[in-house]
């Protein structure tokens, strides 16, 4: 005995239609030969594919809800709000980190390191180093003194 949706849509009086989802997945850009652009334009269709996604399953939790008013579609849907928040806030994340590297990559000329040392040897000689360099600053403090 083969039962089929239009059998139990008779039996149960209901519609059968069942919403159309089309399936859409972010296009990987082309690339421009410009990394940080392709990486963040690929992140941000993800990231609004996932919006919409999230859009689309809060409306169909919240109808469910509406209808059951089961306590567990309560706490689903709380999630997923959460969660759309949290992708929202990535959203903003992507747009903030990009921008940072755009503004950070004329500055890169402008790097000034000052002061490095390195000092290759034992610790032994590395004190004895330091006690010559503190009896020569004495030695100059003193003649200093003496010269006024």
């Amino acid at each position: 005995m083969e039962i089929s949706n239009n059998n139990l849509a008779e039996v149960f009086d209901v519609e059968t239609q069942l919403p159309v989802v089309q399936e859409t997945s972010p296009a990987i850009p082309s690339p421009t030969g410009d990394i940080v652009e392709d990486d963040a334009t690929f992140a941000r269709e993800s990231v609004y594919s996932v919006l919409e996604k999230g859009a689309e399953a809060i409306d169909f939790t919240m109808k469910i809800l509406r209808e059951t008013q089961h306590p567990r579609c309560a706490e689903v849907l709380g999630q997923l709000l959460k969660v759309q928040s949290d992708n929202v806030d990535k959203l903003l994340k992507i747009q903030k980190d990009k921008k940072d590297i755009n503004d950070g990559e004329g500055k890169s000329g402008d790097v000034n390191v000052e002061g490095n040392a390195i000092f290759v040897g034992s610790t032994h000689d590395l004190l004895k180093m330091i006690k010559n360099e503190q009896a020569k600053q004495i030695v100059d403090a003193s003649v200093v003194s003496d010269g006024k």
